[in-house]
């Protein structure tokens, strides 16, 4: 691959406003860049963070552990959320993690 992880933010962010533009769609997103291209999941992963408050794009289990990881380890929750996700999200990193807990922490309460 060409150029690094730089030069592929430019088409997730597209890919992200594109999603949040067709609420009808459902994006599954595969782990992009960490295979033949040689990066790392918690290379890649970071680059979706925004994409975790859009419903209809569903990550890899992987990418969602490293943005687990990577927003505790950065503390940056509270510029994505109020602060209580990041108590919740400290609370539940440490159990057995299941298929989208990390998505359901940032879902919109009724």
């Amino acid at each position: 691959m060409q150029g690094g992880v730089d030069t592929i933010k430019p088409y997730v962010d597209d890919f992200i406003r594109y999603a949040k533009a067709h609420p009808n769609l459902t994006f599954l997103v595969t782990r992009i860049g960490c295979g033949i291209a040689g990066f790392r999941d918690k290379d890649i992963a970071p680059l979706f963070k925004n994409a975790l408050k859009v419903d209809n794009i569903i990550l890899p289990e992987a990418f969602v552990d490293c943005l687990a990881e990577w927003l505790i380890e950065s503390k940056r929750p509270t510029v994505y959320g109020p602060p209580e996700w990041f108590d919740r999200l400290k609370e539940t990193i440490p159990q057995p993690k299941e298929r989208g807990f990390l998505r359901n922490l940032f879902k919109k309460k009724k």
